[in-house]
Formats: C-alpha cells, structure tokens, sequence
C-alpha cells in the first residue's frame, strides 16, 4: 500500500470557505470527543457539512488510532488527505515519521474504488481483509479506515451494489479487529441513496454530532429473502422498544423531579451555554426569596467569601465549570437578592459530560449555611470569651493585687472577648455599686449613671437585681428593655445595644458585679452568659483567697477541652441523602451517606435498608410517611451501628420526605441525614461544665 495521494480524486466545495451551521468550538469539541470514543468494530457513516466539520471528525479518529497503535489507513482524494495531514502537525503529529513507520497510509480513492462499470461489492472487503493482516503481522493491534465514497455519476451502474458493500462492511467489521468511517458527500449522492446508506450504519456523524442510528437495519436483515416481513417486525419491535424506553423515561422524569422538589439543597442545572433547564424550589428561596429573581440568576449579587471581591457573571462556580471543565465543590459565597436579604452559600458545581467526555451541562448544589455560620460566629464568639476566661485564670494564679486583678480582667473582656465596655463594682454601705475597675469605651458613662441594690428605680435594673437575687440578669436590647429605663440615654449615646450583670460571690454573700456591654442587641447567649457566670464566680473565689494551683491547672485543661468541643460540634456538616423506593430498597445515595458506614454507594443501592440496619420503630416511621405521604422530621436521634459498636451512640437530624410520582401517589422516599453526633455529645458536655 503506497503512502500517496490522489491529485485527480480532489474534489472542492463552494461552502468550504465557513461553517454555515454557525457550530463554535465548544461543538467541534464534542464531535471530537465522540469520535475519540469509538471502538473497535464500530462502523460510523460521516455526512459532513463543510470542509472543517470533515476534518475536525477525521483527525481525532486518526489520531486516536496512532495512540493506540492501529495502522491508519485513509482512502481519499488530494485535498481532503492534504487537510487531514495539515491539520495532524499542527495538533503535533509527526506526520512523516507515522507514514515512514507505516502506521498511516493514504491510498488515492481511484485505486481502492475505480470509476465506470458496476460497484464491486466485494472488492473493498477483500482489501481491508488484506489490510487488517498486513497490519496485524507487522505488529499493529488492528486497522483503522477512514474511506471517502465514490461520486455515483450518472452512467454508473448498480447503487444497490453499494449498499451490499456497506452490508458486508458491517458483517466483516463484527468479527475482526477493525473499525471504519465511510465519509459521504452528499453532493455526490442522491437522497434515495444517502436514505438507505443511513440504514447500513449503526452510528451516524452529522451537524456536529455523533448518534446512535435507531433505523439502523442489521446485514442478515437487509440481505434476507424474507426482508419485508422481517422489516415490519423490525419496525413493530421499535415501536415497542421507543414506548418502553419513552415511559422509562418519562417515570425517571417523575423520580428525579420529585427528588429536586423534596431536596432540602438548592440544585440549578444548565446547558452548556449556561441557559437555565431546571431548578427546585430550595435553589429559588436561596437565591431571591419564594419566587425565582427578577432576570434570572445574574440579578443576585455574589461576592466570595475568600476574597471578598463580588463576582461578575461568568467569575461564578457555575460559569468557571463550564469554561473550564474542572469541578468546584463547596465554595462559600454570600448571595445578595434583590430584595436586600443576604444568605451565606456554600455552591458545589460540577460538569456533566457526554459518553465522549464533552461538556454538555452544568450542576450547582447550593446549600444555604447562613443559620449555620451565625452559630458559628456565636461558638467563635463562646470560644473567645473562653480563651479570655483561662486568660484571666492565668492572671488569678499570677496577681497578688486586688486594683491589678479587676483593671486587668476588664481589659481582656474588652480586648479579647470583644466587649465594647466591661466594668466590675462593689456594694457600699449606702446601697451604691461603686465602679472599681472598668476598660473600654466607657467615655464617662460610670461618672454620669448611678446604679444601685436598694428599692430605688436605680437600684431596679441589671445590675441591682444582680446583687440582690444573686443571679445573671441579661439585656438583650437596651432599647426597648424596661428595667434599663434609668440608664438608656447614656448607654444609647455610647453605642452600648445588649449586655449583662453578674454577680460576684465571695464565701455565701454577693459583694459586687461583673458588667459587660457590646454594641448590637442580642448578642449574649445563653452559653456565653453561662461563661461570665462562671468568670464573676471565680473573681469571687479569687478574692476571697487564691485557689491551689492543681485545681486551676485542671480548670485550665478542661477549658482547653471545651475550646476543641466545640470547635467540633460546629464543623460545617455536608448532609447525607438516599432515595428508597417503596418497598424501602435504596435507589440513589449520595456518596456522604455511604461513607458515614464506611461504604461506596454502590453497595447500597438495589438492598433493603433494614436489611443493612434493623430497626422495628425506624421502619414502623418509614412505612407510616409511605402511606400517608405526610414529612417526619427528628432532630438528634440516637442510633447506633450494629456493625460499629465502637461508635457508640450516634446523633442525627431527620428529615424523611415522601417523594410523588406523576399521579400524586407516594412512589418512594427522599432520607436527609445530618450528622449532629459530635454537637450532641459536645453540648451536653460544655452545659454540664457552664452549670456547674
């Protein structure tokens, strides 16, 4: 086989100069990718519309075969071979050494399908049964071809013939190591023809793309004696089989839309284009309130969260997915909609591609964590104050003077602990908590109140109930809380919006107070009011006498103990989802729910759920929102892994959502899983340690 071109079988078309499909790069992509794909005994029918779109089929097929290490072999004229060969060194091909090492070969088109008289249908059968020899013996591991038919002129005789030479190709290519293109112009061709040389193929390239032909009619069919009757059974069997797959996938439709709908994360899916193809409901409330927004996704806002720079469209995960093909999982965002709301979102988006790996879509999972992190900033904040309580526990083992001890105490609160004011006073004689130590942006507020423990309106407030009924008193709003009255023009006018007071104990008598103020109402919890508590307590022990050394050292380590709880009780949790049918066998998990039983999803799927985790009540709840299609919620329920008992008892938050199908009726279960295992126990251990 010489490695040559035909100069006489060039052929030109007027429409090579563009591509009047308007098809952009992204398209040419996918064709590639599918072209790529193809194995061998694949046997593929290219109508291509212009001169590129042929190109940008044949050289990936080519190219392809070299990695591989299948001799190439191209049946075409001069200028479609000086194409493929151009455009094969400019994508990096050693052209002249493939063809030297006979790993390409270009045969003229005259030679392999000689013009005038009738087609041989045997001919190029018998070839490539002599080429995939020659390149099995010389060490390839098969043949790959690449043929551009013959123009059918007006004098040429028995276009049948080729379609018994496509009939063959199909049969030969099925039991050898070959696999082949035949390129079809089809200017070159009539319709009748072009129409049943599609039936000869099993996958057609056209428009950009490669597809599956569903009319494809086997060999031992279109030779058959009995090819009507065999046709229409053909036909009726594709009737049958579209039906089936249609409902097949008109039931799929209906599960996966269910389960969209009954997510408890937002999940937006686009084209490649970026044009919206579906959201759910979660997806709309995260991004612009009940309804979707005003002009789509690009009228929210979004900034990140890492950098604090707003994304435009196009900087977004979403859109960076599709530029760029590569996934982005759980970036933290803040979404602004128009209406002003502002919610923390962690977007996951990732590209769905087709068999021959191009992009054809994009998913976003938002998942709305901004309940989430304002419980974190309130552990951050628990954490702080912390910090500032073991500081201030160094300071008790270290100071000897009573005045050092207090001014320095309300330093840390306001330094580390974030205070906008703290203040300590003591009772005299008279009823008037006197201040004797204070720190931040007092700005004369202690010289211009008086605040007292008696029966007075002055002696009514925070600070007097305090000493008076020797327990915390906390103002959430120093706006609107009645027993702040006496003090609330002051403390307005110095930014002072939330605080509280706390009693200092020293031996069975409350002799003074620790007050705090910070500068946005509603910022002392429970939790953290639980801390000064305890600060205001050990003030009191402090002066009184100092503690032995061993009981603070233990105090400190289990404060450092507490610190590591809830760093843990608050760790950004991703939830663990599966769908059930209704006879409870798991369609669908996600791959956090598998992992949380040291599995891979696929172990899951098609077994029964309390076959893998019996429980009578669990699934007596299962059954109860299969048959009456109403939602049950739990928040940390105890459960604990049979094959895992080192686990102990393990804590989650329920929520098991009835997913519908078509007809209303309840077909299965969505099961939203959140691990609250570590917040559990980690909560339980710090209350018991704040209380006591």
């Amino acid at each position: 086989m010489p490695p040559a071109a035909d100069p006489a079988g060039a052929r030109r078309r007027p429409e090579d100069a563009g591509d009047p499909g308007g098809r952009g790069p992204r398209e040419r992509s996918r064709l590639a990718c599918a072209i790529e794909a193809l194995e061998v005994h694949e046997h593929l029918c290219l109508l291509p519309e212009t001169r590129a779109e042929e190109i940008e089929a044949l050289v990936p097929f080519l190219r392809a075969g070299l990695r591989r290490r299948e001799r190439c072999v191209v049946v075409a004229g001069e200028e479609s071979a000086a194409g493929v060969l151009q455009e094969l060194a400019r994508r990096g091909e050693d052209v002249d050494a493939v063809v030297r090492s006979g790993a390409l070969v270009l045969l003229p088109a005259r030679e392999v399908f000689p013009r005038g008289g009738a087609f041989d249908p045997g001919r190029r059968i018998a070839l490539l049964d002599e080429w995939t020899e020659e390149a099995l013996a010389s060490g390839f591991r098969g043949l790959r071809m690449a043929g551009e038919m013959p123009r059918v002129e007006a004098g040429d005789a028995g276009p049948e013939r080729l379609l018994e030479d496509e009939a063959r190709l199909d049969a030969f290519l099925a039991g050898r190591p070959a696999l082949a293109i035949c390129h079809y112009d089809r200017a070159d061709f009539p319709p009748a023809l072009l129409r049943d040389v599609l039936l000869a193929h099993p996958k057609v390239a056209f428009g950009g793309r490669v597809f599956r032909n569903a009319y494809f009619v086997p060999p031992a069919e279109s030779s058959s004696p009995g090819k009507p009757g065999q046709e229409l059974d053909r036909l009726l069997r594709q009737i049958v089989d579209r039906h089936a797959a249609e409902e097949a996938l008109r039931r799929n439709e209906g599960l996966l839309r269910g389960v969209l709908e009954a997510l408890p994360v937002g999940v937006r899916i686009v084209d490649e284009e970026g044009r919206p193809l579906a959201s759910n409901p979660a997806a709309r409330r995260i991004l612009g309130g009940e309804g979707p927004p005003e002009g789509g996704v690009e009228s929210v806002r979004v900034r990140s969260l890492r950098t604090g720079a707003e994304l435009s469209p196009g900087d977004r995960p979403l859109d960076r997915v599709l530029g760029g093909g590569r996934s982005t999982l759980e970036e933290e965002i803040e979404v602004e909609a128009p209406s002003g709301e502002r919610r923390v979102v962690l977007e996951s988006a990732v590209p769905v591609r087709d068999d021959g790996g191009a992009v054809v879509a994009a998913v976003a999972v938002d998942q709305d964590v901004t309940a989430r992190l304002q419980a974190y900033r309130r552990v951050h904040q628990l954490n702080r104050l912390l910090a500032t309580l073991l500081e201030i526990d160094e300071r008790i083992v270290r100071e000897t003077s009573r005045e050092r001890l207090l001014q320095e105490t309300c330093r840390v609160l306001v330094d580390h602990a974030g205070f906008r004011m703290a203040w300590i006073g003591f009772v005299e004689p008279d009823g008037v908590i006197s201040p004797a130590a204070h720190a931040g942006h007092e700005d004369g507020y202690l010289g211009e109140v008086e605040v007292r423990c008696d029966d007075r309106p002055e002696g009514r407030g925070p600070s007097g109930t305090a000493v008076a009924e020797g327990r915390p008193v906390v103002v959430q709003d120093v706006a609107t809380d009645p027993a702040f009255a006496p003090w609330r023009e002051a403390a307005l006018s110095r930014g002072f919006r939330s605080g509280g007071s706390f009693p200092i104990r020293v031996g069975e008598a409350v002799r003074g107070i620790v007050a705090v103020f910070r500068g946005e109402p509603g910022a002392l919890g429970v939790d953290e009011a639980g801390v000064l508590k305890r600060l205001a307590s050990e003030i009191g022990y402090a002066l009184r006498a100092l503690e032995d050394r061993e009981r603070r050292q233990r105090a400190e380590r289990a404060l450092f103990e507490k610190s590591e709880l809830l760093e843990k009780v608050f760790e950004c949790m991703e939830p663990k989802l599966a769908v059930l049918d209704s006879g409870l066998r798991f369609l669908r998990v996600n791959r956090s729910y598998a992992e949380a039983d040291g599995r891979v999803p696929e172990e899951l799927v098609g077994r029964n759920h309390f076959e893998l985790y019996p429980d009578a009540a669990n699934e007596a709840l299962f059954r109860q929102v299969l048959a009456t299609g109403v939602p049950f919620t739990a928040t940390a329920r105890p459960f604990v892994y049979a094959e895992h008992p080192e686990r102990g008892v393990t804590y989650w938050d329920w929520s098991l959502v009835p997913v519908r199908e078509a007809n209303g009726g309840v077909g299965g279960l969505l099961l939203c899983l959140i691990d609250v295992t570590a917040r559990e126990r980690a909560l339980q251990e710090l209350r018991r340690s704040v209380s006591g």
